[in-house]
Formats: structure tokens, sequence, C-alpha cells
């Protein structure tokens, strides 16, 4: 009867992992625990609100445009950034 139980066991396991799809560890690392948690890269696609100027090009929207303006007043009263290259590092000293 001993011999009939431990027979029976490792097929009894067998049975139950085919039913509730288990893995036998072996206790080495798998990639397991990763691919059972579900996926989150629609979720992070989906945080942002899409650009609108991709979608439709030509459009620019209010803060854009209130920007741009700003940037042109500044730049026809002299305030404005400079054109690339001629910033602060323009005419340094050579060593």
């Amino acid at each position: 009867m001993a011999s009939r139980a431990a027979r029976s066991v490792p097929e009894l396991v067998a049975v139950s992992r085919a039913i509730f799809g288990t893995v036998e560890g072996n206790g080495l690392r798998s990639g397991r625990k990763v691919l059972r948690k579900a996926l989150v890269a629609d979720k992070m696609l989906n945080y942002y609100m899409p650009i609108l100027s991709h979608a439709f090009p030509g459009y620019m929207d209010e803060i854009r445009s209130r920007r741009k303006a700003k940037a042109a007043e500044l730049s026809r009263s002299g305030r404005g950034a400079p054109k690339k290259g001629a910033g602060k590092r323009k005419g340094g000293k050579k060593k």
C-alpha cells in the first residue's frame, strides 16, 4: 500500500500542475516573476496628452504662439536671446 501511495503522489502533483498552471521551482532564477506582471506600456503612453502639432502640421497652440510673440518682441527691442555662437563665450581670450 505504501508503494502505491508513494507512486501516486508524483502523478497527483503532475495533474495538479496541469490543472492550476503552476511550475515546479528548482531554486534557480527565472523571469517568471517579471513575465507574470501586467504590462504598463499602454498606460505610460496614455499618460501625456498627444502632441497636436504632430497630428496637425501648422497647428500652434496658445502657449506656443504667446512664447513666439514674446521672443519676437524682445529681439526687436534688443533684449532677446543671441544667435547661436554669438553669446557670452564668443569673444573670450585665447590661451
